[in-house]
Protein backbone atom coordinates (compact mmCIF):
# COMPACT_ATOMS: atom_id res chain seq x y z
CA UNK A 1 0.00 0.00 0.00
CA UNK A 2 2.86 2.94 0.89
CA UNK A 3 4.50 2.33 -2.94
CA UNK A 4 0.78 2.93 -4.21
CA UNK A 5 -0.13 6.07 -1.66
CA UNK A 6 3.32 7.64 -2.42
CA UNK A 7 2.92 6.93 -6.27
CA UNK A 8 -0.76 8.25 -6.23
CA UNK A 9 0.81 11.70 -4.73
CA UNK A 10 3.56 11.55 -6.87
CA UNK A 11 1.62 10.71 -10.09
CA UNK A 12 -0.73 13.75 -8.79
CA UNK A 13 2.29 15.98 -8.85
CA UNK A 14 3.79 15.00 -11.79
CA UNK A 15 0.61 15.38 -13.68
CA UNK A 16 -0.28 18.74 -12.22
CA UNK A 17 2.55 20.12 -12.78
CA UNK A 18 3.54 18.97 -16.09
CA UNK A 19 2.21 22.41 -17.75
CA UNK A 20 -1.09 23.48 -17.23
CA UNK A 21 -4.68 22.63 -16.71
CA UNK A 22 -8.15 22.89 -17.94
CA UNK A 23 -8.87 26.72 -17.59
CA UNK A 24 -5.18 27.82 -18.22
CA UNK A 25 -4.91 30.58 -21.00
CA UNK A 26 -0.90 30.54 -21.15
CA UNK A 27 0.45 32.45 -24.26
CA UNK A 28 3.66 31.14 -24.49
CA UNK A 29 6.30 28.39 -22.19
CA UNK A 30 6.69 31.39 -19.43
CA UNK A 31 3.01 31.84 -19.14
CA UNK A 32 2.54 28.05 -18.56
CA UNK A 33 5.05 27.91 -15.67
CA UNK A 34 3.59 30.55 -13.77
CA UNK A 35 0.16 29.67 -14.31
CA UNK A 36 1.43 25.88 -13.75
CA UNK A 37 2.71 26.94 -10.50
CA UNK A 38 -0.76 28.83 -9.59
CA UNK A 39 -2.21 25.15 -10.44
CA UNK A 40 0.23 23.07 -8.29
CA UNK A 41 -0.58 25.50 -5.12
CA UNK A 42 -4.29 25.10 -5.73
CA UNK A 43 -3.98 21.49 -5.60
CA UNK A 44 -1.50 21.97 -1.95
CA UNK A 45 -4.17 24.23 -0.60
CA UNK A 46 -6.86 21.49 -1.63
CA UNK A 47 -4.74 18.67 -0.35
CA UNK A 48 -4.23 20.72 3.27
CA UNK A 49 -8.22 21.40 3.22
CA UNK A 50 -8.68 17.84 2.88
CA UNK A 51 -5.59 16.64 4.96
CA UNK A 52 -6.24 18.33 7.86
CA UNK A 53 -4.22 16.74 10.69
CA UNK A 54 -3.60 13.98 9.13
CA UNK A 55 -0.21 12.43 8.92
CA UNK A 56 1.48 10.90 5.58
CA UNK A 57 1.19 7.59 7.86
CA UNK A 58 -1.88 7.92 7.67
CA UNK A 59 -2.52 8.44 3.93
CA UNK A 60 0.14 5.87 3.59
CA UNK A 61 -2.28 3.68 5.66
CA UNK A 62 -5.34 4.35 3.95
CA UNK A 63 -6.76 6.37 6.25
CA UNK A 64 -6.78 9.41 4.80
CA UNK A 65 -9.12 10.29 0.90
CA UNK A 66 -7.82 12.73 -1.19
CA UNK A 67 -10.12 13.34 -3.87
CA UNK A 68 -8.10 16.76 -5.29
CA UNK A 69 -5.36 13.89 -6.25
CA UNK A 70 -8.58 12.53 -8.85
CA UNK A 71 -9.51 16.21 -10.33
CA UNK A 72 -5.71 16.80 -11.15
CA UNK A 73 -4.67 13.45 -12.48
CA UNK A 74 -8.03 13.81 -14.90
CA UNK A 75 -6.07 16.87 -16.48
CA UNK A 76 -3.55 15.34 -17.42
CA UNK A 77 -4.12 15.11 -21.18
CA UNK A 78 -5.47 19.01 -21.05
CA UNK A 79 -1.81 19.61 -19.51
CA UNK A 80 0.09 17.67 -21.84
CA UNK A 81 -2.03 19.23 -24.81
CA UNK A 82 -1.20 22.33 -24.33
CA UNK A 83 2.60 22.47 -23.31
CA UNK A 84 2.36 20.54 -27.16
CA UNK A 85 0.39 23.08 -28.53
CA UNK A 86 2.83 25.94 -27.49
CA UNK A 87 6.13 24.08 -28.07
CA UNK A 88 7.39 24.25 -24.43
CA UNK A 89 10.56 22.23 -24.71
CA UNK A 90 9.95 20.21 -21.52
CA UNK A 91 13.62 20.52 -19.89
CA UNK A 92 13.45 24.13 -20.06
CA UNK A 93 9.59 23.57 -18.47
CA UNK A 94 10.83 21.80 -15.94
CA UNK A 95 14.08 24.38 -15.32
CA UNK A 96 11.44 27.19 -14.60
CA UNK A 97 8.82 25.12 -13.04
CA UNK A 98 11.92 24.14 -10.50
CA UNK A 99 13.08 27.89 -10.03
CA UNK A 100 9.24 28.65 -9.00
CA UNK A 101 8.93 26.62 -6.35
CA UNK A 102 9.62 28.20 -3.14
CA UNK A 103 6.80 30.13 -4.11
CA UNK A 104 4.71 27.15 -2.70
CA UNK A 105 3.34 26.90 0.47
CA UNK A 106 1.57 24.66 2.36
CA UNK A 107 -0.15 24.24 6.50
CA UNK A 108 -0.81 20.24 6.62
CA UNK A 109 1.96 17.44 6.61
CA UNK A 110 0.81 16.22 3.34
CA UNK A 111 0.92 19.35 1.68
CA UNK A 112 4.38 20.28 3.05
CA UNK A 113 5.39 16.63 1.67
CA UNK A 114 4.82 17.61 -1.99
CA UNK A 115 6.45 20.80 -1.67
CA UNK A 116 9.79 18.62 -0.17
CA UNK A 117 9.09 16.09 -3.11
CA UNK A 118 9.30 18.76 -5.78
CA UNK A 119 12.18 20.02 -4.48
CA UNK A 120 13.66 17.04 -3.98
CA UNK A 121 12.78 15.59 -6.81
CA UNK A 122 11.64 18.27 -9.40
CA UNK A 123 8.85 18.05 -11.58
Amino acid sequence: MRKTAIGTIALAIALASSACGSGISASNCDELADETIALVQRLIDTVDEEAGDSTIADFVAGSVELPSLEEFRSQSDDIDALAVELGCDPNVTQQSLAARVDELHATSELGRFIIQSLRSGGF
